[in-house]
Parts: structure tokens; C-alpha cells; sequence
């Protein structure tokens, strides 16, 4: 589960330097979104971006070798994305959440004694752990898998039925935008979503910032 403080601290450092206090609500790559500017830091993402560069030798070395796969769910993961490899994109968004959310949920406090510790996906494959850390290991599958970094973003969202933090997985693909979500076995259309608003969204190549907590405007797919 994402921190709603680690959320609340973001917010504190984009008003020193945002303008406005205030950015609009907006689907998933709506090209209108702010960029979060470059004064900002999330070292959370940051934490998890240095780990997603290092595991993806890691991961590159069990896919050529399952001797080089320590555990059976790296051995798991490297079958599936072999198995992926020539399926179209709807098969692959649909496997690949399948998989990952099939992985014991585990709380960051509980695994890691702090309260939002983004895991990087080796790490996550071989043990557990909460919302963020299926979206960084979905992303980084589709990216194995020839998704463009540019057709995905983890996004952090408010979850307005539970009233606190989340993270999920958004895809473009063509022109449909899904969310891969560990709360859900199956694919939901962004549009479809409205129990989620979201604040940010990240991936390799950028940040957005989408709203600043308690600004108004609509949910995802409104």
C-alpha cells in the first residue's frame, strides 16, 4: 500500500514550487497533464528505478537460463514471458496480471518494518509484497515483453471506496487505456474506473501530476 504520507510530502514540495495550487483530474496519458517539475524528488520511485536497472540483467540472465532463476516463481515468471512472446497485447496485459497478482500480498511493515518501501522486481518475484510492488513488476514484464515505456505508467491513485492510497498499472494500448490492478483478476477499462482519482503517475522516461489531494475534480474515468 502506498503511503498517504509519502503522497502528503509530494504534494508539500510540488506547492513550493507549482504555482497553482491546484492541477486537474485527467485520464491516463491526456496529453494536457502537467509534468511534476524536475525540483521534485520521489525517492520512493527513485529507490525503485536504481533497483529496476539492476534487475534487469538479473532478469535478462534467467530468461536466457533457468539455471540462473533461483526460485521456482523466477523460473514461473521466465516460462511465462517466453510463452508471451509472439501473443497480441490484450493476451499478454490479461497473462501477465494473472501472474503477478497471483502473489501473496504482504505489507510493507510487516516484510520491511517501514511503511512505503517500493520493491524492485526481483525482490518482489521471489518473496511478496503490497500494491505498488505488482504495478513495478507488471511494468517491468510488458517492458520485457516490448511494451513501450511511453504506453505505461504506474500510477498512484486515491482510492475513494477504502479512503486512502494505491497503486496500479496503466497500459495504452491502441486506443484503449486498462488498469492492472492487484485488487482485480481481470483487466479494467481506465474509463470504467471511478472509484479511483488519481495524483501521479510515473514511469522511466517522466512524472505527471495529475491532482493535489483534496482538489476537486473527477475520478479516473470521468
Amino acid at each position: 500500500m502506498v503511503s498517504y504520507r509519502s503522497v502528503v510530502r509530494l504534494v508539500g514540495a510540488l506547492l513550493v514550487v507549482v504555482l497553482s495550487p491546484q492541477a486537474p483530474t485527467a485520464m491516463p496519458f491526456d496529453p494536457t497533464l502537467s509534468e511534476i517539475p524536475s525540483e521534485v524528488r520521489l525517492p520512493r520511485w527513485e529507490e525503485a528505478s536504481r533497483a529496476i536497472q539492476t534487475d534487469r540483467a538479473r532478469l535478462e540472465r534467467c530468461l536466457e537460463d533457468v539455471g540462473a532463476c533461483p526460485t521456482p516463481r523466477l523460473q514461473a515468471w521466465r516460462a511465462l514471458v517466453i510463452d508471451l512472446q509472439d501473443e497480441p497485447a490484450a493476451v499478454q496485459l490479461a497473462a501477465v496480471n494473472r501472474f503477478v497478482n497471483r502473489i501473496p500480498y504482504v505489507a510493507d511493515m510487516d516484510q520491511y518494518g517501514r511503511s512505503d518501501f517500493w520493491a524492485g522486481p526481483w525482490r518482489f518475484l521471489q518473496s511478496s509484497g503490497d500494491c505498488e510492488d505488482y504495478a513495478i513488476a507488471k511494468y517491468v514484464t510488458l517492458r520485457k515483453l516490448g511494451h513501450a515505456a511511453d504506453d505505461l505508467r504506474i500510477l498512484v491513485v486515491e482510492d475513494l471506496d477504502r479512503d486512502l492510497a494505491h497503486a496500479v498499472l496503466a497500459v495504452r494500448d491502441g486506443g484503449d487505456i486498462w488498469l492492472l490492478d492487484n485488487q482485480f483478476g481481470t483487466l479494467v477499462r481506465a474509463e470504467e474506473q471511478v472509484r479511483y482519482a488519481p495524483y501521479y503517475a510515473v514511469n522511466e522516461e517522466n512524472r505527471w501530476l495529475h491532482r493535489l489531494p483534496g482538489a476537486a475534480g473527477a475520478v479516473a474515468g470521468r
